[in-house]
């Protein structure tokens, strides 16, 4: 039981890292956009 519980843990991390990731990739590419003068 404790496995499992684990298992779906590690599962709800991935979603949300994936997520937070997404995010942090389209404001850095929204603020390339605006500024055109920096690599970040």
């Amino acid at each position: 039981m404790l496995h499992e519980t684990l298992l779906a843990l590690s599962a709800m991390m991935g979603v949300i890292m994936d997520m937070y990731h997404e995010a942090v990739v389209a404001v850095r590419r929204r603020t390339v956009v605006g500024r055109r003068r920096s690599p970040w």
